[in-house]
């Protein structure tokens, strides 16, 4: 899988992190836009620490948030985890996935060292997770 150039963009006025992925820097036919106060970056990261959902036990926050939805990153995450996390994510504001596939490619399986599968992902949408009291406590302040 060959992941498209993710261009960041700071708005320091609005203290916002703006992450565009376009597939060459003349079209901008997004394939996913996210927008994150860096308070809400902080608590994504925090989520992934206290959940070990991390395959880098060791990663700071400055690797995490360059990383974070720009490029892949290893994950100890259940699909049922990863398929809660998204549906949570996508009703935001600000945040616009074209579709499942585009949001899998940010996300690599620690456990076998693939991209998650949207046909795995989308088995998962009626249950529920271990986490899903920390996800809804994680987005209750996201608007």
């Amino acid at each position: 899988i060959q992941l498209e150039k993710h261009y960041n963009v700071l708005n320091t006025e609005n203290n916002v992190k703006t992450n565009r992925n376009s597939k060459t820097s003349n079209n901008l036919n997004e394939k996913c836009k996210v927008i994150f106060t860096d308070e809400q970056l902080k608590k994504n990261y925090n989520f992934f620490v206290d959940n070990d959902l991390l395959a880098d036990v060791n990663i700071e926050f400055k690797k995490f948030e360059e990383s974070f939805l720009n490029k892949p990153l290893r994950v100890n995450m259940e699909a049922t985890v990863l398929r809660e996390f998204y549906d949570k994510l996508v009703i935001q504001e600000n945040i616009f996935f074209k579709d499942n596939d585009s949001y899998l490619s940010y996300f690599i399986n620690s456990k076998d060292n693939s991209y998650y599968k949207k046909s795995t992902f989308n088995k998962q949408k009626n249950y529920k997770s271990k986490l899903t009291n920390e996800i809804n406590e994680l987005f209750s302040d996201f608007k």
